[in-house]
């Protein structure tokens, strides 16, 4: 240092000017050397600090200095280091300091990264020219965008939720603090939740420009007034995930071709379930945008091996994890990839030089991710801990971040201390089975799809789904094998006939195609993400629900349009493709015309009447109940009780949704209507049988409502009976005992 400093004597000065501020500054928010308050203002150090750090990046602009971006970083680095242990002993200094400090580090992580991969020289493979864009496909992306669209804006102002509330006028009122806590530089409380739904409170929070979610919480009487408000507050999303359509088809389509492009961007454009979180504020609403594209951008980066997608697997991974912690299972994916990619590949000469390569990939990917945690999540910038809060000690991760830390430790000894002996022993084991391992994962797959249709049409069910997913955390009474095979039951029935006729082929495909190329391999690790994710549901004991996999459906989508371009390809008629894509717009628009608004409640013609895949829907039906009960005479002075808080939203008058006995002891039961849903159906009856075992003296019989065939409105979403929600008169039946 002391040389360069000789050699630089123009930088010398500013820099060592630059370290002294800093130890005033320090010295100052040091409380136990008061001596050294000698300064009634810091302000004016603040400006010469960042004045210097102006003129020295001035200086190295106009000098001729072939390094100027590393001399900045040398000259700078003992401030930093000097700030760094400033930092971490008083929490007083100013908050420009910690994002000084943070965005210095990303910088000279990016910088390094650069250099890395110049150092690396990885040559991208030669590609064979896939025309993704003809106007036929711009057409037709936007037919497909503007249908999604137009049907997710169709009554987007007259639903009611569950959870809404939380994000907006409720008492947490979570996005709209987000944006007015930057504003106000209240850092630390720029946390929406614990999910942490950065990404949702940006997003939605667009429509705070136009409304203020606040003012309904004390007066919410007005419900067409508050529907709106929530209309504000969903466009964006919707918006936002319309547009994201066309990343996904050029994603898809660099990765295959843009049939297998095209296709899926229609399944995804078209799908109930997609269009229904869609319009939701939900973390889930993004979370099946920023998941599966970073999964997919990684394989793409595997294929192409062009740097620039792995920055993107990076950004798209730090929107992931600022969306939802869950999205720490990709890094878990990612370990398991190298091994992965080393037995199924099988073009490395070199394993101690792959193996270096991928962990440096994978560190770089981290990297970028957790710069983009930082940058857009103000929270961290005074609170660096919760980089670790959202990834090794997340709740998604706590159950298995010290033996995912010890492995990747093992992982990095093995490869710069034993040359990747032990890398290599497991590799070369796990080649020998390489078949037994490549068809594994989909007769896993096919064989749970045999269990379930055979569950389904058996005149018996062996194995009760519909109740599991009714109660998908902390139910007992089901095994882990039947927590594992929900989320395949979850799955199977939530998408349409075409989907999974081609999830199969594409299935099945890998059985029979002798010359595998790079297309099968992504469909198979698609597939292993698929399981690994059920897997980790199961080891949690929640089952997995149609809202709780969402990540997935983009994923059963791209293996449904590869499964059906491989059928086609088979009989080489390419006009079928065409027919194929009009086919499914037509049918797709013709059950979204049919069930609206009701998308996310959809369920397959596959599966029976009465049956129903997503019992613990979103509230679908909550509106159109509270608009019945106030369009009743005197609406305002009727009382009513409700299973699902949705309908209390939406209704002008008295509305009391809590099922403990207390209340009902106080109000009296004198309720004029009772209203009940069947995703409430199984949380009602099971609670009621608890208590009633629990409490001998237990008198409130809410479970006989369901029972009751006297109803003045019933509603069945998405046109399926085994799905409703219903309102019954209050003087049809007793629910308090005690009272007859």
């Amino acid at each position: 240092m002391q040389t360069f400093l000789k050699n630089n004597k123009l930088l010398s000065t500013p820099s060592l000017t630059l370290f002294i501020i800093t130890i005033i500054i320090i010295a100052h928010k040091l409380d136990f050397i008061p001596q050294f308050h000698i300064l009634n203002s810091l302000l004016p150090l603040y400006a010469i600090f960042f004045g210097i750090i102006c003129a020295i990046i001035f200086i190295l602009y106009k000098s001729r200095l072939q390094n100027k971006i590393y001399t900045f970083f040398t000259l700078t680095s003992p401030t930093i280091l000097l700030m760094i242990a400033g930092l971490n002993l008083t929490n007083s200094i100013h908050y420009i300091f910690h994002i000084f400090v943070g965005l210095w580090i990303i910088l000279l992580g990016l910088y390094f990264i650069k250099r890395l991969n110049i150092s690396r020289n990885n040559t991208s493979p030669k590609q064979t020219p896939n025309k993704l864009y003809t106007p036929w496909i711009l057409i037709t992306l936007f037919i497909l965008i503007t249908i999604h669209t137009c049907f997710g804006l169709y009554n987007i102002n007259k639903s009611s939720y569950v959870d809404e509330k939380l994000w907006t006028y409720g008492t947490e009122s979570r996005i709209e603090k987000y944006y007015p806590n930057i504003l106000e530089r209240d850092w630390k409380n720029t946390r929406p939740s614990d999910k942490p739904g950065v990404t949702l409170a940006a997003i939605s929070g667009i429509g705070l420009i136009w409304t203020t979610p606040s003012d309904f919480y004390h007066n919410f009487d007005d419900a067409e007034k508050l529907m709106n408000m929530l209309a504000i507050m969903r466009i964006p999303i919707l918006l936002f995930t319309s547009l994201m359509l066309f990343i996904f088809y050029h994603i898809i389509a660099k990765l295959f071709n843009w049939q297998i492009g095209l296709f899926t961007t229609s399944l995804l454009a078209l799908s109930p379930i997609i269009l229904g979180i869609s319009r939701l504020i939900n973390p889930d609403a993004l979370s099946w945008v920023f998941m599966p594209l970073t999964l997919l951008l990684y394989f793409l980066y595997i294929k192409t091996k062009n740097y620039n997608w792995l920055y993107l697997t990076g950004i798209f991974l730090g929107l992931s994890l600022l969306t939802k912690y869950v999205a720490n299972l990709l890094i878990v994916f990612f370990i398991i990839e190298i091994f992965i990619e080393t037995i199924f590949l099988k073009k490395h000469n070199n394993i101690q030089s792959f193996l270096r390569n991928k962990i440096i990939d994978i560190f770089i990917v981290i990297f970028i991710a957790l710069s983009i945690f930082y940058i857009l999540f103000p929270g961290v910038w005074l609170k660096p801990d919760r980089l670790l809060l959202g990834t090794l000690w997340s709740q998604a991760f706590l159950p298995i971040w010290k033996p995912f830390v010890m492995f990747c430790s093992l992982l990095l000894i093995d490869n710069f201390l034993l040359k990747s002996k032990l890398f290599t022993l497991a590799t070369t084991f796990l080649q020998k089975i390489y078949k037994f391992i490549y068809f594994l994962i989909p007769s896993i797959f096919l064989f749970a799809l045999f269990i379930i249709f055979t569950n389904t049409y058996f005149p018996n069910q062996f194995i009760d789904f519909e109740t599991l997913v009714a109660a998908p955390k902390g139910n007992d009474a089901f095994s882990i094998f039947e927590i594992f095979l929900s989320g395949f039951y979850s799955a199977t029935f939530s998408i349409s006939p075409i989907v999974l006729t081609g999830l199969i082929l594409g299935v099945t495909t890998l059985f029979f195609k002798k010359s595998k190329t790079f297309s099968h391999f992504v469909i198979w690790n698609l597939l292993l993400f698929i399981i690994i994710y059920y897997l980790g549901s199961t080891i949690s004991l929640v089952a997995s629900t149609v809202r709780y996999q969402i990540i997935l459906y983009p994923l059963f989508f791209t293996i449904s349009a590869f499964g059906w371009y491989s059928l086609i390809t088979y009989f080489k008629k390419p006009v079928l493709f065409a027919i194929l894509i009009f086919i499914t717009i037509i049918t797709s628009c013709y059950t979204l015309f049919t069930i609206k608004p009701h998308y996310f409640v959809y369920t397959s013609s596959f599966l029976p009447q009465k049956y129903i895949v997503n019992p613990k829907d979103m509230g679908d039906g909550s509106y159109e109940a509270g608009m019945y009960l106030n369009s009743l005479p005197n609406s305002e002075e009727l009382k009513v009780w409700s299973d699902r808080n949705g309908v209390c939203v939406v209704f002008n008058g008295y509305c009391n949704h809590s099922p403990h006995l207390d209340i009902f002891s106080e109000n009296g039961t004198d309720y004029d209507y009772y209203v009940m849903s069947k995703a409430s159906e199984y949380r009602i009856r099971h609670l009621t049988e608890q208590r009633l075992i629990n409490l001998s003296t237990y008198n409130l019989r809410l479970d006989k409502l369901y029972d009751s065939t006297n109803s003045v409105f019933e509603l069945h979403p998405a046109n399926r009976s085994a799905s409703y929600i219903k309102i019954i008169p209050g003087d049809s039946i007793i629910v308090l005992e005690n009272n007859q």
